[in-house]
């Protein structure tokens, strides 16, 4: 039997096993991450290629709808009329919270030693956990003179919630909060002789009373319709009592 002479000029064929010159350690992990990632996109786009925003050029998308969100919250709530309500009978668990759970108020909103005190000062332990009221924008959050670190939310019903003398805040301008989300935490910056909330109700950034939204004995939230009326610079407000929330 004739046997096949090996053609001597002929290259012979490499093994998967072989390379004319072996990547670098770091070189090959790199190949083989960049590989992984690229069977990962595969998995996630159906085998076509991904989009902008997969790639991560979906920033301009992004930026509109919290651009869009921003705007929701911070739109006057007189724009179209003089008056309008707010009826937190319709709220659902989750939608409020109380800012400060467990406190006890040492000092009430209304005067106090001949000047007016614009808010409610809820005490409970130094460094403890300041929650927002509603879902929100956080407008300003910085030092501010005599009410120490500060923050200030707009929400989505017009009102505005104010947080002060806190030993730290968590949150910056910009930020969009959920009710419950802790913000800051309890300290005694600025202007206070104790570690405690300072807390603040605004509408057209006129304060009033808190007691008006929160049942401050029992930490809950009151089932009230408020209906805020301009006149002129001032603002009124009308309570009525609604224990039964529209469409529960």
């Amino acid at each position: 039997m004739a046997h096949r002479q090996p053609n001597i000029h002929q290259t012979p064929k490499k093994t998967r096993h072989q390379h004319e010159t072996p990547l670098p350690t770091g070189l090959r992990a790199y190949v083989r991450r960049h590989a992984a990632r690229r069977r990962h996109t595969r998995r996630c786009t159906g085998g076509k290629p991904p989009s902008r925003r997969q790639a991560g050029h979906g920033g301009q998308a992004t930026a509109g709808k919290q651009a869009t969100r921003q705007d929701a919250y911070t739109a006057n709530p007189f724009a179209k009329a003089n008056k309008f309500s707010v009826n937190f009978a319709d709220l659902n668990p989750g939608e409020w919270c109380y800012p400060l759970p467990e406190a006890k108020v040492i000092s009430r909103y209304g005067k106090r030693g001949g000047r007016m005190h614009t808010g409610v000062d809820l005490k409970t332990k130094p460094n403890d956990k300041i929650l927002a009221a509603f879902d929100g924008v956080v407008t300003f959050s910085q030092r501010y003179s005599a009410y120490g670190n500060y923050i200030k939310i707009r929400h989505a019903n017009g009102i505005e919630t104010c947080y002060s003398h806190n030993s730290k805040n968590l949150v910056k301008k910009g930020d969009i909060v959920k009710a419950g989300q802790v913000i800051a935490l309890t300290g005694r910056t600025g202007r206070a002789t104790t570690e405690h909330l300072h807390f603040e109700c605004r509408i057209n950034g006129r304060t009033f009373d808190p007691g008006r939204v929160f049942d401050h004995a029992n930490h809950s939230i009151r089932l009230d319709q408020l209906t805020f009326t301009k006149h002129g610079s001032g603002i009124s407000i009308k309570a009525e009592k609604n224990y039964m929330a529209k469409g529960k």
